[in-house]
This record gives C-alpha cells, structure tokens and sequence, in this order.
C-alpha cells in the first residue's frame, strides 16, 4: 500500500529492525488484514529507506557524495581528487584510544595503499 511506505519514509531516522517490529506491534492480528496492511519482511522496509535516501540525493556522483560527507561529518579530514584519489580521515576517539594503546603522545598514521601493491598495510 502506498500510505505504508509513506509511513516507513516518515520513521527513516530509526532502524529498519525497529520500524519492522513497531509496525508489525500496531497491526491486528487478522491475517488478511496484515497482508494488506503490515511491511512484507524487513527487506521490503529496508529497500523502502534505500529508496528514499536515493530520491534525497543531489546526484549519485560518488565523488560529490563524499565531499558532502565531508561538509556533515567528521570522520574525513581532507580530500585530494587530482591527480589521485586521496581521503584521509579518522575517528578522533578511536585515534585517542590507538595513541594510549601505543603509549605514545604524538600521532601515528596507518596507510592503506590501493594503487600499487594491494592489501599492503604501512606504518
């Protein structure tokens, strides 16, 4: 039914788990009535939500979508598109907690490089 997946659209902050099990909470227990009126499964809640994040979006540029990312966010720190793809970014808290585990006061980079040889890991 469309007005049920307006009402999915309207509870997109929350998790599809829970959306799916309020939902599911409200309906009666009616069989036909759950058919008609109740999500089908969690996929169909969670394709619901994909779908209109993806109505939401300016453009589905992957570079464009990053740097807006980097507007609303924290996690990335810097960008530089030309004349490689270079994102550097970090959880603070999680640098915190790497840097007391390492018991050293300056800080300390892990670089993952793509371009030359794969799944190598530099310090």
């Amino acid at each position: 039914m469309p007005s049920l997946l307006r009402k999915i659209e309207q509870e997109m902050g929350e998790k599809p788990s829970k959306i799916y099990r309020k939902m599911n909470e409200t309906i009666p227990r009616d069989v036909k009535v759950q058919a008609a009126q109740g999500p089908r499964n969690l996929k169909k809640v969670q394709n619901t939500i994909l779908n209109a994040k993806q109505k939401l979006q300016l453009t589905r540029d992957t570079l464009y979508n990053l740097h807006v990312r980097t507007v609303n966010g924290s996690f990335v720190k810097h960008i530089n598109t030309f004349p490689d793809l270079i994102v550097i970014g970090w959880d603070d808290n999680l640098a915190d907690v790497f840097s007391s585990l390492l018991g050293r006061d300056e800080p300390i980079g892990l670089f993952y490089d793509t371009t030359f040889k794969l799944g190598d890991f530099y310090v």
